[in-house]
């Protein structure tokens, strides 16, 4: 492990408006962050909720969706709340929501043009961990172990590749070319592939053309965030240590671990968010945003 000290490129997030705070985040498709509010008063009902979730929680309300460049932010749209969301943005502007819990059957998952009109809803199963939209329109979405367990039939795939209007195109665990998934720990975004990281043995997927290729990773479990750049891949947590950064190099079927480097700010994220899209982690900490290239982390461990 090495000691040399990983700095990014951090700005600072967005002021928020007046009777509003920042409640999740999502890395769009364009690169930009996805910035999701609720008003102050749900916000501190959610923090004590948190703290003593028996006393129970209104979940009526607003959410306002916008996206943050760096330097701008776009118009605020305001969507009706929903349960523990997850959300992104397909390539045409409209905004997709759903809930990561859901029943059976449950139309948990809605879309909004930017005008704020519904335009759509359709059930994207139980135990949803990660949401992505990709160029093709399609949306992807990762489960966790509830889900895969006992969420239905999206969910029971691990992975799915689903379209605009919620139809299946391809599942992970019908899938021949990839190991069953117990639950999805990373999904990253890279140019028309996906790439994963899941348990158990927490192999490297990457996922194109409705096929994967397979990696075997037998040094780093329990990543929940990766970066991708060529034939390096950078795992944003262990098991045993969730500040720290693990660059594998792939070769023809499986990795070696090229070295492990702390980041402190992942700490700091538990309530932020930690996620890989292409070469780049996405890191959100404390009011700030902050982006760290594989490739400065290879610099940094050679």
């Amino acid at each position: 492990m090495r000691d040399a000290t990983l700095t990014g490129q951090t700005v600072n997030l967005p002021i928020q408006p007046e009777g509003w705070r920042d409640f999740r985040y999502a890395v769009l498709i364009d690169g930009s962050l996805g910035v999701m509010r609720v008003e102050a008063r749900f916000h501190e009902a959610y923090r004590q909720w948190r703290l003593k979730p028996d006393v129970g929680l209104d979940w009526n309300g607003r959410f306002q969706l916008s996206a943050f460049d760096g330097e701008v932010e776009s118009s605020a749209v305001e969507v009706p709340m929903t349960f523990a969301p997850v959300f992104d943005r397909l390539r045409d502007g409209r905004w997709l929501v759903a809930s990561c819990r859901a029943r059976p059957g449950d139309a948990n998952a809605s879309l909004f043009d930017p005008d704020d009109a519904r335009e759509v809803q359709f059930p994207l199963g139980d135990g949803i961990e990660h949401l992505r939209c990709m160029r093709d329109g399609s949306i992807w979405v990762g489960y966790f172990d509830e889900g895969i367990g006992g969420g239905g039939p999206l969910s029971r795939h691990g992975i799915v590749q689903i379209s605009a209007a919620g139809d299946l195109i391809w599942g992970l665990n019908a899938s021949v070319s990839a190991p069953w998934m117990l639950d999805c720990y990373a999904l990253t975004l890279d140019g028309d592939r996906m790439w994963s990281c899941y348990h158990p043995d927490f192999p490297i997927v990457r996922i194109g053309g409705q096929q994967a290729q397979v990696w075997t990773n037998d040094e780093v479990a329990g990543a929940t965030a990766m970066a991708i750049d060529r034939d390096h891949v950078l795992l944003a947590g262990t098991y045993d240590d969730p500040t720290l950064l693990s660059l594998v190099r792939l070769g023809t079927t499986g990795s070696t671990l090229v070295g492990q480097i702390p980041f402190e700010a992942l700490a700091a994220a538990r309530d932020g968010l930690v996620r890989g899209q292409a070469s780049k982690l996405h890191v959100v900490h404390a009011g700030q945003w902050t982006t760290i290239e594989v490739d400065e982390v290879r610099r940094a461990l050679a």
